[in-house]
């Protein structure tokens, strides 16, 4: 089974449409909402990686109405796209900040980002997307597709931060297909229960290229087997992101200043 009947179709982009739109009615024009913490606990990795270098390239994946974008930008960061499958969040993103050079967002799923050229992006940053995406159908594909367009657009050295509710025995088998040129470093997200947050950096070795015919994922049974937990799991923890999960790993030395910050 590639789906949980019981979880919400937060891999279906009508299932936002709705909830935008049921959002602004309940909130206002104004309402933001950030999936799992909010940008101002995640910027001491951001400032970990970008250092005081506002003038990055930054894309937000399924950015959604979280304030992540706003916030970046007001502390100085001026190029900065976001990007949403939902027509309704994008429009009204559009509209809200139309007056801020620099900001744009796009509608567009971020397994096929062909608008964007390959080594573009200084820094990629995503939370909760990826684990929408393990909620919908051909999950395993459509997760691997998005991990090879983050890869193809994102810059040689430069960093994709992905904030994930799955486990490092849950994540990085899809962090670490064959076609995924980067290294991959994990923590548990301090003060927060069961949260991770990734940071992927892509190698600076030159003539890489990205395989994206190479589609081939290992069986689904086999995943689950080698991960040690089953995939209807996974899509619980996305329900309940309270949920404790035990990662042997400390974190890694890049990670040191975020937490010194918690």
């Amino acid at each position: 089974m590639d789906s949980n009947p019981d979880c919400h179709a937060y891999g279906e982009t009508a299932y936002w449409d709705r909830r935008y739109n049921e959002e602004r009615r309940k909130h206002g024009i104004n309402h933001t909402f950030d999936w799992y913490l909010p940008c101002e606990e995640l910027w001491p990795i951001i400032q970990t990686y970008c250092g005081v270098n506002k003038g990055f390239k930054v894309l937000v994946l399924g950015c959604g109405s979280s304030a992540l974008c706003e916030v970046m930008y007001n502390m100085g960061f001026t190029q900065i796209t976001g990007i949403d499958k939902s027509q309704v969040i994008i429009a009204h993103l559009q509209h809200r900040y139309q007056h801020q050079e620099g900001m744009e967002f796009l509608v567009m799923d971020a397994t096929s980002m062909s608008r964007l050229d390959s080594n573009s992006i200084d820094l990629v940053i995503e939370k909760g997307c990826i684990d929408s995406l393990f909620c919908g159908t051909n999950s395993y594909n459509h997760v691997l597709t998005l991990n090879q367009e983050v890869c193809r657009v994102l810059k040689p050295g430069r960093v994709f931060i992905s904030v994930s509710c799955g486990a490092e025995n849950i994540r990085i088998p899809h962090f670490s297909h064959r076609t995924l040129h980067w290294e991959i470093d994990h923590a548990n997200v301090p003060g927060r229960n069961g949260l991770h947050v990734y940071m992927l950096q892509k190698s600076e070795e030159e003539g890489l290229e990205i395989n994206m015919m190479d589609t081939d994922f290992v069986g689904e049974e086999d995943v689950n087997r080698e991960m040690g937990e089953d995939k209807q799991t996974t899509e619980k923890k996305f329900l309940n992101t309270q949920e404790k999960v035990r990662c042997q790993r400390g974190p890694p030395r890049p990670l040191l200043a975020y937490a010194a910050h918690r």
